[in-house]
């Protein structure tokens, strides 16, 4: 037996197990009362006249006893799967508390119902919902012996909390120290933990590493493409240069032949004008020869005559 459980037996017993010299209920009470046949019936898992009980008053799913325990609660901590699953599925409240605060989780951890944990927890249950004692589902499940497939689903869920400490300070784990060899689930748990943390940093630094190749690919295929566009606007602007010079060479072989052309016409006109000058000379001459030669025979006859000729 527990320390724990001596000191406080309140805090990993349910009302129920408390309350032994409370009177059953006799047949005919139950008969005639539907919310106690509605508690009855799931407690003892009477399908039919669960759902024609609900099919008379559908409010009935949720009834309580003087405990405030519920059909779901009775239903878990018997281990009825399937009547789990029918209350829900009819509107069982999962959060549904007792008078000292245990949810139908609490009474399905406390008595290895791993399946029906399952199934609560595919519904949303909480799985560290405390009691008024501070007690979770794990710490109820690590108080017994023989609840290793419960203790398996608890500490395999990633939402469990093994660092809760219920009124009296202890762990879940510190209870089952105290309890049985299944303390070494706990360690267990942490070795897994520990190993997917490692994966996870091993997986973390490859794709640091990945993506860092990545950057580095793309950075050298950006240099490629950049060389790859400078060498085509070296190619365009020698392109360009080319055709410029052509351009400048062709406008400067008009322009030369523009000069000869002036240059021609120039001298030609200067040859016309040398030319005009000399014809001008020649007709003076000859003028100034005919103006010479008739003074000349003017001369020549007054001599003969012997008169004087004014010139």
């Amino acid at each position: 037996m527990l320390h724990a459980a001596a000191a406080n037996p309140a805090l990993f017993q349910n009302y129920c197990e408390m309350d032994d010299d409370s009177d059953e209920e006799t047949e005919e009470e139950i008969q005639k009362n539907p919310q106690k046949k509605m508690l009855w019936a799931a407690e003892n898992n009477k399908a039919d006249v669960v759902q024609d009980l609900i099919k008379e008053e559908k409010d009935l799913v949720n009834s309580t006893d003087s405990d405030m325990y519920t059909p779901l609660h009775r239903a878990c901590y018997n281990g009825h799967t399937d009547m789990v699953r029918l209350l829900l599925a009819n509107g069982a409240n999962i959060e549904a508390k007792t008078i000292d605060g245990w949810h139908p989780i609490h009474s399905a951890a406390r008595w290895n119902q791993a399946q029906v944990i399952s199934v609560l927890i595919e519904n949303g249950a909480d799985i560290n919902a405390t009691t008024k004692g501070g007690q979770t589902p794990l710490h109820l499940a690590s108080s017994q012996k023989d609840s290793k497939e419960t203790l398996i689903i608890l500490l395999q869920n990633p939402k469990v909390d093994v660092d809760v400490k219920n009124s009296t300070g202890d762990t879940a784990e510190d209870v089952c120290k105290r309890t049985s060899k299944l303390c070494k689930l706990f360690q267990k748990r942490r070795d897994k933990l520990l190993k997917e943390g490692e994966k996870l940093s091993l997986d973390s630094e490859a794709n640091s590493s990945s993506e860092a190749d990545f950057t580095s690919e793309k950075l050298k295929s950006d240099k490629l493409c950049a060389g790859h566009v400078d060498h085509c606007l070296a190619q365009i602007d020698a392109n360009v240069s080319r055709k410029m010079d052509k351009i400048v060479e062709e406008e400067i072989e008009n322009l030369l032949l523009d000069d000869n052309e002036s240059s021609n016409t120039a001298e030609i006109q200067s040859v016309q004008k040398e030319n005009s000058d000399k014809l001008k000379c020649s007709t003076t001459s000859d003028e100034s020869l005919m103006v010479l030669s008739s003074g000349a025979q003017a001369k020549h006859d007054s001599e003969i005559s012997g008169t004087d000729v004014v010139t």
